[in-house]
């Protein structure tokens, strides 16, 4: 029990951060969630799926019964390739869930609406930089797009601020894309203490991925937006489209633009199977 009067520091909370959409990355991240829970006896692990996922976690009698459902509800509204990617991570919830641990599901359904028409609106400018150049008009068109990835990020941090809050005297887990470190700043910032692990590393952000941090800086000039653009329908185009899996396609891609990265990949060999998972 504290002592009266004393003060303490501020509890330490535990952030994973890694590439959402690959299973490779979601492995590892279940592995480091279910060890770190474990280890620091933590009751509450914050998960990026639709809010409501929670309820099928309880209902249904397995992880990939939880995923058809969410599918078929319209809660998850994404490719069969991102599905499958999620499945180690819902995998993962569904262990703690039924070990007593408070599995919180925090995406809002209207910001994967709005991402799902700004990916919409990103596909309908590479189809028109792939058959015209690129003129000024494209490239404010590109610039509106790449702000409005921007303007979502103070929502997701107020979410999850939010619900840190709300289990006060708690220590939490939370699971974030890439843009965890920059989610662990702006946590900070709000008088929490949070702790950071990225795994599914090394990663090479793919062009569109360097457009939006470089506008989100202020740092993206109109000759490397112009270049960048180019790499993107390059990506897509060569890669994103020969290739049924996310994953396979950045992976090609990457090696092919940077093949020193080959020697530091993780083992091909592991599999979920090496990580204790049943999926």
């Amino acid at each position: 029990m504290r002592a009266e009067g004393l003060s303490s520091r501020p509890l330490k909370h535990f952030l994973v951060s890694r590439p959402a959409k690959f299973r490779s990355a979601n492995v590892e991240a279940a592995a480091t969630v279910q060890s770190m829970a474990l280890e620091h006896d933590v009751r509450h692990v914050l998960v990026d799926l639709p809010r409501g996922f929670e309820a099928l976690l309880r209902q249904c009698s397995s992880p990939r019964g939880a995923l058809d459902s969410a599918v078929r509800m319209g809660l998850l509204r994404w490719s069969e390739s991102v599905v499958r990617a999620y499945e180690p991570i819902v995998s993962c919830a569904y262990r703690l869930a039924r070990e007593g641990v408070k599995v919180v599901c925090y995406l809002e359904a209207e910001e994967l609406e709005r991402e799902r028409g700004l990916a919409a609106r990103i596909a309908q400018l590479v189809l028109r930089a792939s058959i015209k150049r690129v003129d000024d008009r494209d490239l404010e068109d590109w610039l509106q797009a790449l702000d409005e990835y921007g303007s979502g990020g103070q929502r997701l941090v107020d979410r999850v601020v939010y619900l840190l809050r709300a289990i006060e005297g708690s220590t939490a887990i939370i699971l974030t894309g890439l843009e965890g470190l920059w989610l662990a700043r702006e946590i900070r910032s709000r008088g929490l203490e949070v702790a950071v692990r990225v795994v599914g590393t090394p990663y090479l952000r793919s062009p569109l991925e360097v457009m939006i941090i470089k506008r989100s800086r202020g740092e993206l000039t109109a000759d490397e937006l112009r270049g960048l653009i180019s790499e993107y329908v390059d990506y897509v185009r060569n890669y994103v489209l020969k290739y049924e899996d996310l994953e396979e396609a950045h992976k090609k891609w990457a090696l092919e633009r940077a093949p020193w990265l080959r020697e530091l990949l993780p083992f091909e060999g592991l599999s979920e199977e090496s990580y204790g998972l049943n999926l």
